[in-house]
């Protein structure tokens, strides 16, 4: 009972301390409070559900709402580094909170009605029907992992047409590796080894680290589920501490080894990490007492600037799109290239530049679904789209474990349909299009293991 209290109290702790003692605005305190509320449920969660919804709160309420809080406090334009970088916040505190807070609050709302199975409140059931039936079918692991490996090697020679199919594909690999933890096929170790070698190689060969971290984080929903002994919660608080000091570490060097990778280095890739990590990790306070290295990690979580630069732009600088991009993007998911030519690009290249006025060349960056609602439907509409946008992840993941309950295995397959899901400073058209696309493909799996090689998966 006390610690349901101390739990219940901790939101109004927070709001009334940011407030009143550190003199942040109640939008900025509201939203400190509002991931005094998220994280906690995210955390309590954690082994008991898989927690897809969670984790999206979480992150969205983290990046959209907390971290620009210190780049209105701290990271202002005053600041040497911000100036350089042009990282400083283009709007008022007021004007972006009094959208993005309300946006965030309705799509949290719609992540978490309460839907069959998607709040049922203890999916290990889910994790025991798939184990049970994966005996006896330890083969289909090693099938999987072959088409995994031969997309892999062909995907570079695949037509620009067919990328992602190819990358669907290849990431059989990853789905071919839960099968192996979950059967009793007794080459299970060698096909987990091999499986994680290839997520490396794949990881260090291209110095892109995102997709490693979010796999990571979306196995560890998924499998601490099935664990047969439940999680306590000072584990999770601590194994939580120790994924983000993980990330902290990668951070750090992350810019010098993807510089090394991208300026055609020819030696050992695994050395050259190995050396960087082993550098950091005998002097851990130097990534403290770096004011840049600390400039570049605020920077890099600050999906803030681009939802703000989006705000200043639309619409004195360019119109709002009345949904007419939405539209399109959503028709886009759903009609092969073949028959559209000039349909939409995933991406953040063409929203940048549509919304923000920002040219993008040489790196990833995109605008994130709130600051899209804000750039088709406006305020009002955008808050509002948000809310649906939350319910649709959310109808997502409860489809899933529905369809999950007449085909154990699916579940399975839940960090391969949600991984660009979880991303929230992606864009609509790629969350849509990742999922729908990967459902399709995984039907096609099902279907050509059923009627091909007359096995149920």
């Amino acid at each position: 009972m006390l610690k349901r209290t101390l739990l219940y109290s901790l939101p109004v702790v927070v709001f009334l301390a940011s407030w009143q003692f550190l003199h942040f605005t109640i939008w900025e305190s509201a939203s400190l409070a509002l991931l005094g509320i998220v994280f906690p449920r995210f955390i309590g969660n954690i082994g008991y559900r898989i927690a897809i919804c969670d984790l999206v709160a979480s992150l969205a309420v983290i990046f959209w709402l907390v971290v620009p809080i210190i780049f209105y406090h701290i990271y202002t334009e005053d600041n040497e580094l911000a100036n350089i970088w042009k990282s400083f916040m283009p709007i008022p505190s007021e004007e972006y909170y009094s959208y993005v807070f309300p946006a965030t609050l309705l799509m949290i709302f719609g992540l978490f009605v309460p839907f069959k199975y998607s709040s049922y409140p203890d999916h290990k059931i889910w994790l025991d029907r798939a184990r049970a039936y994966l005996e006896g079918k330890g083969k289909i692991t090693l099938i999987l992992l072959i088409i995994g490996s031969f997309s892999i090697i062909l995907s570079p020679f695949a037509p620009s047409g067919l990328g992602f199919v190819f990358k669907l594909s290849a990431d059989l690999f990853y789905v071919a590796a839960f099968y192996a933890f979950y059967s009793d096929f007794q080459n299970k170790k060698t096909i987990l080894a091999i499986a994680i070698g290839i997520l490396l190689f794949r990881t260090l060969s291209q110095a892109m680290f995102g997709e490693l971290l979010f796999l990571i984080i979306l196995t560890f929903l998924v499998s601490s589920v099935g664990f047969q002994k439940r999680i306590k919660p000072m584990l999770k608080v601590l194994l939580m501490l120790v994924g983000i000091m993980s990330v902290i570490f990668l951070q750090s060097i992350k810019h010098t080894y993807r510089s090394e990778i991208w300026g055609g280095y020819g030696g050992n890739k695994i050395a050259l990490f190995g050396g960087l990590i082993f550098e950091k990790i005998t002097d851990p306070v130097s990534i403290f007492t770096d004011s840049e290295l600390l400039f570049g990690f605020a920077q890099r979580g600050n999906q803030g600037l681009m939802i703000a630069q989006v705000m200043d732009y639309i619409p004195e600088k360019a119109p709002f799109s009345n949904g007419r991009d939405m539209a399109r993007s959503l028709a886009a998911v759903f009609i092969p290239r073949v028959f559209w030519p000039g349909k939409p690009e995933a991406g953040g290249k063409y929203n940048m530049k549509r919304y923000a006025g920002k040219t993008v060349e040489g790196y990833s960056m995109n605008i994130s679904p709130v600051a899209e609602a804000y750039g088709n439907f406006g305020r009002t509409g955008g808050i509002v789209f948000m809310f649906f946008f939350g319910l649709f992840l959310n109808v997502s993941v409860n489809l899933v474990l529905k369809l999950s309950w007449k085909n154990p295995s699916l579940v399975l397959w839940i960090p391969y349909l949600f991984y660009y899901s979880v991303k929230v400073e992606t864009d609509v058209l790629s969350v849509m299009n990742a999922l729908v696309k990967g459902a399709f493909f995984a039907w096609l799996v099902y279907a050509g293991f059923r009627y091909v090689l007359k096995a149920r998966i």
